[in-house]
């Protein structure tokens, strides 16, 4: 079967009610708490509450598969490299030129940054925005939406989930 058969094998129509997405900045919350696993008695609320995170949508961005194999740390820093690097990586360039570029400046000794102290900025700007980009992205612009099944499907009720 060739590549196109077999993406319309895997084509089906699923009722608009329950294609639900959430946005990314909502999965990297807390360190990806999503992502952990939780204490067995606080299941049914923590699903519940999970669920009402989602919303309707005709698509979304990307779609992130949840287990239990995977450590929930591996799985935040996956997601956070592919989709913040960039950002973070901008960040620290813009930082490191305007650095140079007051440190170049003639003024008094007294006014100029002190070389440890701004040497440190460029790697704080990369962690900054590698952590919270999709945050800071949701404040400005529509936030990027994926599907993650743990927090689209209803885990909590038996008959949604089906």
């Amino acid at each position: 079967a060739s590549p196109a058969e077999s993406v319309r094998r895997l084509y089906s129509k699923l009722d608009e009610e329950l294609l639900r997405g959430v946005a990314l900045s909502e999965c990297l919350r807390n360190c990806g708490q999503h992502w952990q696993r939780p204490l067995a008695e606080s299941m049914h609320d923590i699903e519940k509450q999970s669920y009402g995170k989602s919303f309707k949508v005709a698509r979304y961005h990307h779609f992130l598969s949840h287990d239990w194999e995977t450590s929930g740390t591996k799985k935040v820093s996956s997601v956070l490299l592919l989709t913040n690097s960039l950002a973070a990586c901008l960040a620290t360039m813009f930082c490191s030129v305007l650095l140079g570029l007051v440190r170049d400046t003639r003024r008094p000794e007294g006014l100029r940054p002190q070389r440890h102290v701004s040497s440190f900025l460029p790697y704080a700007a990369y962690l900054f925005f590698l952590l919270f980009w999709q945050t800071l992205r949701t404040a400005a612009r529509r936030p990027v939406v994926v599907f993650h099944d743990r927090l689209c499907i209803a885990q909590h009720d038996r008959a949604l989930k089906q």
